[in-house]
């Protein structure tokens, strides 16, 4: 699942800024990060929701969060992310 959610995305950088994190997986459970820029959370919240569909899973909206970190981009409330047209609080 991994790959189809995170190919061409840089993922958050880690301490030595080679290597990048984009998502973390336990059990039922999906973290997607990103550092820049927060159109990727969408591609990836989009690519998230393909596979999905593909696989006949449902993701639960009403446990979905957006959490920033030290962001200093756009704030999520002028830019609010949404999964299959619902927006996500943040």
């Amino acid at each position: 699942m991994g790959r189809e959610i995170s190919e061409g995305i840089e993922g958050a950088v880690t301490g030595d800024r080679v290597n990048c994190v984009s998502h973390m997986l336990y059990a039922d459970d999906v973290g997607l990060i990103i550092n820049d820029p927060p159109g990727e959370m969408q591609t990836m919240l989009n690519k998230l929701r393909t596979y999905a569909e593909k696989k006949l899973l449902t993701v639960n909206t009403a446990k979905l969060e957006v959490v920033h970190f030290n962001s200093k981009s756009v704030s999520p409330l002028q830019n609010p992310f949404t999964y299959d047209g619902v927006v996500l609080p943040a």
